[in-house]
């Protein structure tokens, strides 16, 4: 059996508002959204974007994404029974990794 795993290095950048047109976005569960990402070094490449909590009961997924425009694509989840309504300065506070390494682990049975 063969896995695909994620090792990331320590090079942190924040999310910020790269002329982004929409103001807020609303969330009901679950839903995927683009982030603005203003870091002209990341364009057209991969970051690493790590679980973290957006606001109360919201949470972004870990997920690798590919920069297009200055916009990344995001999971987002919502475990309230409430409807939520997330301003841009919140989805701007998003932390990701520009470098990160993909191995690969190779798992062999002993029998």
């Amino acid at each position: 059996m063969t896995t695909t795993s994620v090792r990331t290095n320590t090079k942190m950048g924040g999310a910020k508002d790269a002329a982004a047109t929409i103001q807020s976005t609303t969330l009901s569960f679950e839903r995927y959204t683009q982030i603005a990402i203003a870091d002209p070094v990341v364009e057209s490449k991969s970051i690493y974007i790590h679980k973290q909590q957006i606001m109360k009961d919201v949470y972004c997924s870990s997920t690798v994404s590919t920069v297009s425009e200055g916009k990344a694509i995001v999971g987002m989840l919502n475990i309230s029974e409430e409807i939520k309504e997330i301003n841009i300065t919140d989805l701007n506070k998003i932390n990701y990794d520009i470098e990160y390494e993909l191995y690969t682990v190779e798992v062999k049975d002993n029998l």
